[in-house]
């Protein structure tokens, strides 16, 4: 199970879409002989709101330190600058436009900063959902049509390559239940920053690099304090190739196999 955001965030989904996934997930928890999670929260929430037995559901993460793209061949810097029409140096949020995923905090802390006089764009990429109508009115409420630029859903190749260029890979969600940004981030060794909710301050295990998602000021100054501190930036690479080096050490199989034997002690070990 990937999650139960519904319980955190019922106001993000109607109540027909409650109804639903309450029901659905109540059948799959119910009717099934063991529950797989990815992250410890994950587990803690179904045990809390299904009063589910905690030696019914595995933690399987997985494999943090693999690359997840299919195509491993990147865009090069000059045609996705004409692909994108981007002229200066700008931080990165790949991420749909749902509410959760916090965007126009982003944008009212992009718009703090750039009136402290710090030059950048601000890229987002994926699949532009309902909210995004309310996206583009903060834009033009904060005047940031040309700072801001919303990509959609690119392909990957375009994706690894505005990862690889971006000055800061920023991810200002109010609720994950584990962000490939962040991993993706820390897998191309860019600066990377994120809220501190649900997993993400353990993954990224460095309270320097997180910041309250409801907070603009506080999110504007570890942005700020990202793009215009080198030392600050370099502190950030390096603890990104630590938290590499260490999902690289984990044998992500063998918790899956763990589970199989559980509900089947005949398997062989």
């Amino acid at each position: 199970m990937h999650d139960i955001q519904e319980y955190h965030f019922p106001e993000y989904f109607s109540l027909i879409e409650r109804l639903r996934r309450v029901i659905k997930n109540k059948m799959a928890i119910y009717d099934s002989n063991h529950i797989i999670v990815s992250f410890n929260h994950v587990k803690n929430d179904i045990i809390k709101h299904f009063n589910i037995e905690e030696e019914k559901v595995s933690i399987c993460p997985p494999p943090f330190a693999e690359d997840w793209f299919l195509n491993k061949k990147e865009t090069n810097w000059n045609e996705i600058k004409e692909k994108y029409d981007l002229k200066r140096k700008y931080i990165l949020y790949p991420a749909a436009t749902w509410v959760h995923k916090n965007h126009t905090k982003l944008l009212d802390a992009v718009k703090k900063i750039r009136d402290d006089g710090l030059e950048f764009d601000l890229v987002c990429t994926g699949n532009k959902m309902g909210h995004y109508k309310i996206i583009l009115k903060k834009i033009e409420e904060l005047k940031l049509p040309e700072v801001a630029h919303f990509l959609g859903i690119v392909p990957e190749e375009d994706l690894i390559s505005l990862y690889k260029n971006s000055s800061l890979v920023v991810i200002p969600t109010l609720y994950e239940a584990g962000s490939a940004p962040l991993y993706e981030a820390m897998r191309y060794q860019v600066p990377v920053i994120c809220s501190n909710v649900t997993s993400l301050p353990d993954t990224i295990n460095n309270d320097e690099f997180i910041f309250n998602p409801n907070s603009v000021d506080e999110m504007a100054s570890v942005i700020k304090k990202m793009l215009s501190d080198v030392e600050f930036r370099k502190e950030n690479i390096e603890n990104s190739k630590l938290r590499m080096e260490y999902f690289k050490k984990i044998d992500y199989s063998i918790k899956f196999t763990e589970v199989y034997q559980k509900i089947n002690p005949t398997l062989p070990s």
